[in-house]
């Protein structure tokens, strides 16, 4: 599966093609009507089928870069005491 143990897509009944493309990596598809923006993620940590200890958060229009993916593989080997994480974040829009 690559480097996540468990992908799933929450959708709040976009109609961009965000479900489509899901869809085409055979991964799990849930759906949630938006309300505000803290509730579709509290609801996933409640109610969907997570088996991981550790849940990475991410909006289906951001990526992660290579180094950010090679620290959130290698950190949980390191047995972490850490409860969570701040991840520096870079805003790219219209190319810029």
């Amino acid at each position: 599966m690559g480097w996540a143990d468990e992908v799933f897509l929450l959708d709040s009944f976009s109609t961009d093609p965000t479900v489509k493309i899901t869809r085409q990596y055979d991964r799990e598809i849930f759906q949630y009507r938006f309300e505000h923006y803290d509730k579709p993620c509290n609801h996933a940590i409640s109610n969907l089928p997570i088996r991981a200890e550790w849940i990475f958060v991410l909006d289906a229009n951001n990526r992660v870069s290579a180094g950010l993916k090679e620290e959130i593989v290698n950190r949980p080997a390191v047995a972490p005491e850490e409860n969570g994480f701040f991840i520096r974040r870079r805003f790219i829009w219209v190319g810029k």
